[in-house]
């Protein structure tokens, strides 16, 4: 019996689960599961390339328990090594499609993601979730992340942030901005530092990257004035402010200046928009 039809019929979650729990034993049947979810050319990378769906749900369940921290028996490397199975263009494009639907509600799931998640508790807690948010999760994103570019991942960002609010977890969209922010950046300014040939100064390369985060911000605060879109004003309120929070001085040292900067007074803050 293959991998696949091994696991025909069972819940991805707890597909998910026994690999997880027994990867050593059987690393290939992890590995297989991951590449039949993935591969762009399925028809080349196995036989059970008709079980793409399935698999790529049990992917997706790997993934989620890891991001959840209920993967005790896998270790924090598991996504990472799991991609590196994989050929360098697929490589990149499974690493987005990975973090998208981390941000967002599991998919066929009725009513979106629960009121702990949601964009009025993301309103009301933002700054509580920086605090404490769980190295587990940060360092599952910053995996993730890794090899992709700042502009991609910005794009990325841009779009999460703009979906229906219902379809958000807004935490985990939160920190994947703060990883994006904070240690994209001072890796690449940190391999520019490294590089003696390079003239760019690398403080000047992280400003222009926070630069295009403020931008995004400010395309979501306009688009959401433009079209009076309550939603999408409030997402731009939030992306602007785990800027400040990550990296104040990029975004004119804090929150409130910003704001000032930006809207002249506090006529509207953030926690007011949900109200108007």
């Amino acid at each position: 019996m293959s991998v696949m039809e091994r696991y025909r019929g069972v819940a991805p979650e707890t597909a998910a689960r026994e690999l997880m729990s027994t990867w050593t034993d059987d690393p290939h049947a992890l590995v297989t599961v991951f590449r039949v979810a993935f591969f762009e050319d399925l028809a080349e990378a196995c036989s059970e390339s008709h079980y793409s769906d399935d698999a790529a749900k049990i992917a997706l369940a790997m993934a989620e328990a890891v991001a959840a921290e209920e993967a005790p028996d896998a270790p924090g490397d598991l996504m990472l090594w799991l991609l590196s199975t994989l050929d360098s263009k697929t490589r990149a494009s499974t690493r987005k499609r990975l973090l998208f639907w981390l941000c967002k509600s599991r998919a066929g799931g009725a009513g979106g993601v629960g009121e702990e998640d949601s964009v009025r508790t993301a309103v009301a807690m933002q700054e509580v979730w920086a605090r404490q948010e769980s190295p587990d999760r940060y360092a599952l994103f910053r995996d993730l992340s890794l090899g992709t570019s700042f502009d991609e991942l910005a794009t990325l960002i841009s779009r999460i942030f703009a979906a229906p609010p219902e379809t958000v977890r807004w935490r985990r969209a939160l920190a994947l901005a703060a990883v994006l922010l904070a240690h994209h950046t001072d890796e690449m300014a940190s391999k520019i530092k490294g590089n003696k040939k390079s003239i760019v100064n690398p403080s000047f390369v992280v400003q222009v990257e926070y630069i295009a985060i403020s931008e995004a911000a400010n395309t979501l605060l306009s688009r959401g004035l433009d079209t009076g879109s309550q939603d999408l004003f409030t997402a731009g309120l939030l992306l602007a402010r785990q800027g400040c929070l990550s990296r104040p001085a990029a975004f004119f040292c804090s929150y409130q200046v910003w704001f000032e900067k930006t809207f002249g007074s506090e006529t509207t803050s953030l926690g007011r928009t949900e109200h108007h």
